[in-house]
């Protein structure tokens, strides 16, 4: 009997599917010399945020950073706990670590393996502030219960929707339940590109300049510096790959 080697993800074919399209892209963009914060990348933040219909998304340099900036933005102290799902990427629970919060991982459902909101209800503390379901493999958390517990609590919803986009919750696309979601565009997700890069998706305005500073060293769009930031910035080629590939998702 012969065995066969089956590849989990076969990262060659997302240059050779498309070589020929992202030949071109690579070329139009480098002949404009626009590599940083240029129209493709405002083109493509516009373009998730409609498919995903919220109001603004942020282009990042991978959906770690994403997670990182918008629990900085929404203001996380020392000690503050949030609850996550056992089931999940280490970068959740490192994410809400480098904010300088405290992870809290809870167990899973048996029937679709995302978080359980009855033990998120058991976990809850006098130090708990928020709530971060993953949404994984397809499938969106029970979101009714988590926002009743929330709004019982008085906690905040964020998202880790990195390998989310598309999935859909009683109509509802996944990273749109709470105060902001990171989606990540690593090779292997529902939408790869060429390397690492992420996305986040945010409705609330003030929250959003926010976000675009921190991810832009502090920078407000006009480019005039409001706050400390980072440099987290999607590049013009990865996110002209993205809006391609998004027509066709």
């Amino acid at each position: 009997m012969t065995t066969k080697t089956v590849p989990f993800f076969e990262y060659p074919r997302l240059w050779k599917d498309d070589r020929d399209d992202f030949l071109s892209i690579i070329d139009n963009v480098s002949s404009t010399g626009g590599f940083i914060l240029q129209q493709a990348v405002f083109d493509f933040e516009n373009e998730l945020a409609e498919y995903a219909e919220t109001n603004y998304s942020i282009g990042v340099g991978n959906a770690t950073d994403g997670m990182e900036i918008f629990l900085e933005a929404i203001g996380i102290n020392n000690g503050d706990e949030i609850i996550i799902s056992s089931h999940t990427m280490l970068a959740t629970a490192s994410a809400i670590k480098v904010a300088g919060g405290i992870p809290i991982p809870v167990d899973i459902k048996d029937d679709d393996n995302l978080i359980c909101p009855s033990a998120i209800e058991n976990a809850i503390t006098e130090n708990t502030v928020g709530i971060m379901p993953t949404q994984l493999n397809g499938r969106v958390c029970d979101m009714d219960s988590i926002k009743m517990i929330a709004d019982k609590k008085s906690l905040f919803i964020v998202e880790d929707a990195a390998q989310a986009l598309g999935s859909r919750y009683k109509g509802q696309h996944a990273g749109t339940f709470g105060l902001a979601s990171d989606i990540s565009f690593f090779p292997a997700k529902v939408l790869g590109c060429l390397g690492d890069a992420g996305g986040i998706l945010v409705k609330d305005k003030d929250l959003y300049h926010k976000m675009y500073q921190i991810h832009d060293h502090g920078r407000d769009l006009d480019g005039e510096v409001k706050r400390w930031g980072r440099n987290s910035r999607l590049d013009n080629i990865q996110a002209a790959i993205l809006s391609f590939k998004l027509k066709n998702l």
